[in-house]
């Protein structure tokens, strides 16, 4: 229970009245000595009662026009920290998502005793500035906990940065181990680096430290328009696995030293969830290559050539598989021993990969058989076909100063779109062919019409 000790208002009244009264007690002497009335008139019980309302009139007129003038303003202040600290309790309580969509937290008069309106409201603007970084952090947080793949975390991460800062456009480089400088993540378009530019970020990247550049000469293209950043903004990032990353960000506006430091919180986010995409996706590979040859394996290359063979349906093109068996590979593994017959597979895969599309799928289907699926025309199949067998029938594997020669036997089948025949019957069928192929002799293409 609040006593009177701890009530200002209440303290301030007593205190006026007091003085009122003093006065009130004072004033018929201070007509004696110095306005040198009366005694007679002074000195009576009438006077000084007189004195005494007067002064208690005056304390009461006093207090008014204090309560009118400053006490008011401060309860006006006070109702205004009320309604910032039930609107932080009622986002701690989770009954409102963001602490500035308070709309009647700040002091409309800043003409405050001693500016405490203007005081309190940059107070109050440091508040919600501390609680919308904190709330845009743990949303980035989560956002970013969303995305597994690299492409996916860096899509996020521009979104995230662009609808909430006056942000025209994002740049993601990476320097890989050989010193290549690629754009992984590009939110605006730009034409393809020159070497001076290339070298200027390399630079940045060695550094290794935050640079804001106001006022550059650095232009970059949005749609058809040609836009100069009134700020630059380079972030550089070296993952666990000491790779190189560097993030620019182009902004219309010039950021405040506080933007500059959530931004290095952002980025602190930022590398952990690279890391652990990096990870995820090196564990995808993994799970979807065969450990050998560095192709798809069997079961991860299954699944994109039914992916492969449903899009080539649904948009109306032919679709080939090609089955490709090493010829005589047992007689190598027994001749040269398994490591050599390891080294021949690993050598064959890598040609034909090579010799493939980046868009074809291309997997070890068992031992020595490889599959692929194309979607192209008849007379391109063949011509690849027999470009796979010319090619490795060239090719002298050299292993341990033994040079071993190799000829593959290729089967290929067809189906059109308006076919019911599923992927296993395609792969079926171009077994056959490849049978047909290895019984005809060996070293050649054919294809099951």
């Amino acid at each position: 229970m609040r006593t009177i000790k701890d009530n200002a208002i209440i303290q301030s009244a007593i205190l006026m009245l007091g003085f009122g009264v003093l006065i009130g007690v004072l004033f018929p002497f201070f007509s004696d000595f110095v306005l040198a009335l009366p005694k007679e008139k002074v000195y009576t019980a009438i006077f000084f009662t007189v004195c005494i309302i007067s002064g208690i009139i005056v304390g009461l007129i006093g207090f008014l026009i204090i309560k009118i003038t400053i006490i008011k303003r401060l309860a006006n202040l006070k109702n205004k920290i009320d309604t910032i600290s039930t609107n932080i309790q009622n986002y701690i309580e989770g009954k409102i998502k963001y602490v500035e969509s308070c709309t009647d937290c700040f002091v409309e008069d800043n003409r405050d005793v001693y500016g405490l309106g203007t005081k309190y409201n940059l107070f109050i603007s440091i508040i919600r500035q501390f609680f919308w970084q904190y709330q845009k952090s743990d949303e980035f947080y989560l956002k970013l906990n969303e995305s597994l793949e690299i492409k996916e975390l860096n899509r996020n991460f521009a979104k995230f940065v662009t609808d909430n800062f006056n942000c025209l456009g994002i740049e993601i480089f990476n320097l890989d181990r050989m010193g290549n400088l690629n754009v992984i993540f590009s939110y605006l378009s730009r034409e393809q680096l020159n070497d001076k530019q290339k070298e200027s970020i390399k630079n940045i990247l060695d550094k290794g430290q935050l640079l804001s550049f106001r006022d550059s000469n650095i232009e970059i293209s949005i749609a058809t328009l040609s836009v100069k950043p009134k700020e630059v903004v380079f972030l550089p990032i070296e993952t666990k696995k000491s790779e190189k990353y560097l993030i620019a960000l182009y902004f219309n506006s010039y950021l405040k030293q506080d933007d500059i430091n959530f931004f290095k919180r952002l980025i602190y986010q930022y590398n952990l969830a690279l890391d652990r995409s990096s990870a995820y996706e090196h564990m995808q590979k993994i799970a979807a290559l065969d450990e050998l040859t560095g192709i798809y394996n069997r079961r991860f290359g299954m699944q994109r050539l039914a992916e492969d063979y449903s899009r080539a349906k649904r948009s109306g093109n032919a679709f080939y598989v090609i089955m490709v068996d090493i010829d005589h590979f047992k007689k190598i593994n027994d001749t040269f021993g398994h490591q050599a017959g390891d080294y021949v597979l690993y050598q064959i895969a890598k040609t034909i990969k090579s010799l493939l599309r980046i868009e074809d799928v291309f997997l070890r289907y068992g031992g020595e058989e490889f599959v692929a699926g194309l979607i192209c025309k008849f007379e391109n199949v063949i011509e690849k076909a027999e470009t796979i067998r010319k090619e490795i029938e060239k090719l002298t594997f050299l292993f341990n100063d033994f040079e071993i020669k190799a000829t593959v036997s290729i089967g290929i089948s067809k189906s059109q779109p308006s076919d019911l025949l599923t992927i296993e019957s395609l792969i079926k069928e171009a077994d056959e062919a490849l049978y047909i192929a290895k019984n005809s002799g060996r070293n050649k293409v054919f294809i099951k019409q």
